[in-house]
């Protein structure tokens, strides 16, 4: 399969509960996600402690991250068929601590972690990886690569999810949606798990 097709996916709040953990980890508390709309918990995530504490926290922080529901059966149904990157921002001293929490919970599974330098954009990654299809939570970055004709999936689960339709940008409401989508668009059929 030497021209397997790629799939790149968004790590921060579409593989991760990346927001979430840290709401819980800044404000010392059991955040329900489903209690709180999405502009609130994006207010609870910006006024939150810094981010290089939050990684750097073996107590609580990245490392206790959730996988987001449907994320893994996705992936393990997406790797059947494709390559998966994951591309994403963030500070140089997140790179290792995200590359061991996806080993953890994406065990086999991911090919390869891209991340992005300032100034570049995941549009760039994709074409630079030949990516077929992104999947992202954010609508800027999935907007960019949509423009830039790269399929992109948008996982519209909290307030920076929201834009406009676009040729190129499919919207869906959570993981097995995104996966049906994807396989379509990669025309390919969709399997049992086993």
């Amino acid at each position: 399969m030497a021209d397997r097709l790629v799939v790149a996916l968004d790590y921060d709040d579409t593989l991760s509960q990346t927001s979430l953990a840290k709401v819980r980890w800044a404000h010392n508390a059991q955040f329900n996600l489903a209690a709180y709309p999405s502009p609130l918990l994006e207010q609870l995530w910006t006024a939150a402690a810094p981010e290089a504490a939050f990684y750097a926290d073996p107590r609580a922080g990245l490392a206790h991250c959730e996988v987001v529901e449907g994320a893994l059966a996705a992936v393990q149904q997406l790797a059947r068929v494709a390559k998966i990157v994951v591309i994403t921002a963030g500070y140089d001293e997140h790179y290792v601590p995200k590359q061991v929490w996806l080993a953890r919970h994406f065990p086999g599974l991911i090919h390869e972690m891209v991340f992005l330098k300032p100034g570049e954009t995941k549009a760039e990654h994709c074409r630079r990886l030949g990516v077929s299809v992104i999947i992202e939570d954010r609508y800027d970055y999935a907007a960019g690569c949509a423009q830039a004709g790269i399929e992109a999936i948008l996982v519209k689960r909290y307030s920076w999810s929201n834009g406009p339709a676009l040729p190129h940008l499919q919207i869906v409401d959570d993981w097995p949606a995104a996966t049906r989508k994807a396989l379509e668009l990669l025309e390919e059929p969709l399997v049992a798990p086993a």
